[in-house]
């Protein structure tokens, strides 16, 4: 469960605020007595542009409806991944 928290809130804070924790490990966290996840040691921060904040906000709408041509596209415009990418335009065609 706290995984799953830990998850929501930074994909929450890097697509809404455009910054994002990037060192959460489980010494940078912990769970507070109401049940929330508490951030911990804030000296590794990133700053997301806006391209890639909405590139990934498509990304997860790419996996939420298994689009993964999408998802493969959207990872293209974040910049995780760079040409050559092969990818089928449907799950049936042959690469």
């Amino acid at each position: 469960r706290m995984t799953r928290m830990a998850v929501e809130a930074c994909t929450a804070s890097m697509v809404l605020t455009g910054y994002v924790h990037a060192d959460p490990h489980e010494g940078n966290l912990m769970l507070s007595h109401d049940g929330n996840v508490v951030f911990l040691d804030f000296g590794l921060m990133s700053e997301v542009s806006n391209d890639v904040m909405e590139a990934f906000a498509r990304g997860i709408q790419a996996c939420l409806s298994e689009d993964w041509v999408a998802l493969t596209k959207a990872f293209k415009d974040t910049g995780f991944i760079n040409d050559p990418v092969e990818y089928r335009a449907t799950t049936t065609e042959s690469f």
